[in-house]
């Protein structure tokens, strides 16, 4: 039996799509064993949201702004990353730990 795959882990509270931009990327790179490259956009925070990413097997970058301001950004760890979560008020609401191989390690939410 196939095991489900978790592409992303985030707060509910945080996104009002259970398919945000992020976890598309990830999806893809995962399904297709291939570097994704490029910018897509959405309205995952209400807004019209534009999220510019590379990610290969070394490693992702990543940032998704929302009216000029940002919302989501990778930040290289040693070893790993992280992707920061910020929200309009521009208080940090979530972290998430991946490592250098792109698997997620576990993820920490904060009140803003």
């Amino acid at each position: 039996m196939g095991g489900r795959r978790y592409y992303s882990v985030t707060s509910r509270k945080l996104r009002e799509d259970d398919l945000s931009l992020l976890a598309r990327v990830r999806r893809a790179y995962f399904e297709k064993n291939a570097p994704q490259r490029g910018r897509t956009s959405d309205e995952t925070f209400g807004t019209d949201d534009v999220a510019r990413y590379h990610m290969t097997r070394r490693g992702m970058k990543w940032e998704l702004t929302a009216g000029g301001q940002v919302l989501q950004r990778a930040v290289p760890e040693a070893d790993g990353y992280a992707v920061l979560t910020w929200d309009i008020a521009g208080d940090l609401r979530e972290k998430a730990d991946y490592n250098k191989r792109n698997q997620w390690l576990r993820s920490a939410f904060y009140r803003g």
